[in-house]
């Protein structure tokens, strides 16, 4: 196979064509840019030129070789030491108006609270303790909520909450017996649902999530409180 100079200007030579016989001008790595950096107007340009343009199935195909190409790291594991090193090179570099989806800081309390590793714990405890099991209907497993008997915003308000730390130290937002396990239609049958005032609603047309007639005694599942009051005890 024939070898050329590479197109940098390094004297580098190389073989013409690469393993899937495509032409090469540049040794891998190199490029008339090689040792260059690029202005930010420069890059800017580059940037927008770029901006909703999509992929050929050749440039595809090319990313796909190259990530099956790069193999040098499988099977490899980092050792402790490593692992931690990439943490902290990490650390805070895409968080809050670092990170690529944030809005301004428009995240509520409540989101929150509930998306913190102390409220998803909370959450498996009550599942854990009444053996996911729905405590209304009997339900086993699926989609089940954990609900609070006391209103979760209620709880904030009786207490002040403001900051996100203060509601990891208010014993009674994480009170196991304020916690009940209920399927997904008697959770949205509870009086405090959704933080607003329930009343008896029968299964009629979009009311029930499982209905399939008109009435509570067409809906698939009338055991499970369709039309019927319902208070959690």
């Amino acid at each position: 196979m024939s070898l050329i100079f590479c197109g940098c200007g390094c004297g580098e030579q190389r073989e013409e064509f690469d393993k899937y016989n495509i032409r090469r001008k540049y040794i891998k790595g190199h490029s008339p840019n090689r040792g260059k950096s690029h202005t930010e107007e420069s890059r800017k340009k580059m940037s927008e030129s770029h901006l909703g343009v999509p992929l050929s199935q050749k440039h595809k195909n090319g990313i796909s070789r190259g990530l099956l190409e790069n193999t040098h790291l499988l099977g490899h594991i980092h050792s402790e030491k490593t692992k931690e090193k990439m943490s902290n090179s990490q650390m805070g570099k895409h968080s809050g108006e670092k990170c690529n989806f944030w809005k301004g800081g428009i995240s509520t309390l409540d989101n929150l609270i509930r998306q913190s590793l102390q409220y998803k714990q909370w959450k498996r405890d009550i599942f854990k303790r009444d053996n996911w099991t729905c405590q209304k209907c009997g339900w086993f497993g699926g989609n089940l909520n954990a609900h609070h008997i006391k209103s979760f915003h209620q709880i904030i308000k009786d207490n002040n909450i403001v900051f996100l730390e203060e509601s990891f130290i208010c014993d009674e937002l994480w009170d196991l017996n304020n916690g009940i396990t209920l399927c997904m239609v008697c959770h949205r049958l509870t009086n405090n649902y959704g933080n607003k005032k329930r009343i008896n609603r029968p299964c009629e047309s979009g009311d029930c999530p499982y209905r399939f007639g008109t009435s509570p005694k067409d809906c698939v599942y009338p055991h499970r409180g369709c039309g019927e009051d319902y208070e959690t005890k």
